[in-house]
């Protein structure tokens, strides 16, 4: 559940057969069970810059809300 959970982003970029990939998992602390729980965001294919994988998060992220671009789950930190 992401509501009122303080959540984090992790990535990275790979190069698979000549396609860059990229994938985002989130990551929050389980106070009760004291882990980090992870969940996998997306696996895209994408261009190798920087630039097209910071678009690329948005993207992803507005998949989780209902309607795009509204601040119902913000990322706290990367």
């Amino acid at each position: 559940m992401l509501i009122n959970q303080t959540i984090y982003l992790a990535c990275d970029k790979g190069n698979k057969k000549g396609m860059c990939h990229f994938v985002k998992m989130l990551c929050c602390w389980d106070r009760a069970q004291k882990v980090v729980q992870t969940q996998v965001l997306g696996i895209d294919a994408c261009g190798g810059s920087a630039v097209e994988c910071a678009h690329a998060v948005p993207s992803s992220v507005n998949k989780l809300n209902n309607q795009d671009d509204i601040d119902t789950n913000l990322l706290s930190g990367q």
